[in-house]
């Protein structure tokens, strides 16, 4: 998936809700070999992809002032209430798969133990209650 975004220089909340005021979305890269970049993306497209739920967990193709950056979406902010997107933060990759793998950008899941070699599921102390027991059943 394709997003386009631009280096900011102005710092700060001021900065930032002049940005949200101009539709605007500030945001933080970090990784790769330079310094934390700060940037800002379009607020409805970034809004309407940020629906798909792909988006969440895919490398990203980000146009970085005309420049082509490997990017996963780490965080993303939420106005409390209104449907507005406040904040994204994004991990730089560099190309390829094992270059992805050497900066702890390709996510997987793995088991420590296959499920054939777990054990009976053990109660804890908190999951044996006396069913009897406990309000409404006459028991005071």
């Amino acid at each position: 998936m394709k997003v386009v975004a631009a280096t900011r220089s102005a710092q700060g909340s001021s900065a930032s809700r002049r940005l949200r005021r101009a539709n605007k979305v500030p945001g933080i890269l970090f990784g790769g070999s330079v310094n934390p970049t700060s940037i800002e993306l379009d607020h409805n497209p970034l809004y309407h992809s940020l629906r798909v739920e792909a988006f969440h967990s895919t490398v990203l193709d980000m146009e970085l002032d005309g420049k082509a950056e490997r990017v996963i979406l780490r965080d993303v902010q939420w106005h409390a209430y209104k449907p507005q997107v406040l904040h994204v933060e994004g991990t730089m990759c560099p190309g390829g798969r094992s270059g992805l793998q050497r900066a702890g950008c390709w996510l997987t899941a793995r088991r420590s133990k296959p499920t054939s070699q777990v054990g009976p599921r053990r109660r804890t102390g908190a999951q044996r209650t006396d069913r009897r027991r406990g309000f409404g059943h006459g028991q005071g």
